[in-house]
């Protein structure tokens, strides 16, 4: 995850995971060009996609809660979003990965989470 060849191994991706053909999309019948960062295409989010920002981290409740602002016309995506994300362990061992996101204008929003787990142990 801290090589640059893979920066999507382990991390929360957005604003948009997966691709935006030609990177652009409509809106109310408004056309909204974002970054291209592979080829003619926008993926992730984009150059500087949420896999590459630093999140606020706290700990609250025995849960590990990460926020981020991306501003208005982030990668140029319209409006200005609040990211939560929370992850928790229940009494059981299960891992939930809960996304909340919270936005000022209208906007995709497709959060994912990256992260791979060896469950063989090796």
């Amino acid at each position: 995850y801290l090589k640059s060849d893979n920066p999507y191994f382990g991390a929360t991706v957005g604003r948009v995971a997966n691709r935006i053909g030609k990177g652009h999309f409509f809106i109310d019948n408004v056309e909204v060009n974002v970054s291209r960062n592979i080829g003619e295409n926008t993926l992730h989010g984009g150059f500087k996609g949420w896999n590459s920002k630093i999140w606020e981290s706290t700990i609250q409740n025995e849960s590990l809660v990460m926020t981020l602002l991306s501003e208005d016309n982030d990668e140029g995506f319209p409006g200005a979003v609040i990211a939560t994300v929370i992850f928790k362990f229940s009494e059981d061992g299960t891992l939930s990965i809960e996304m909340k996101a919270v936005t000022t204008k209208a906007t995709p929003i497709n959060l994912t989470n990256h992260s791979y787990f060896n469950l063989a142990g090796h």
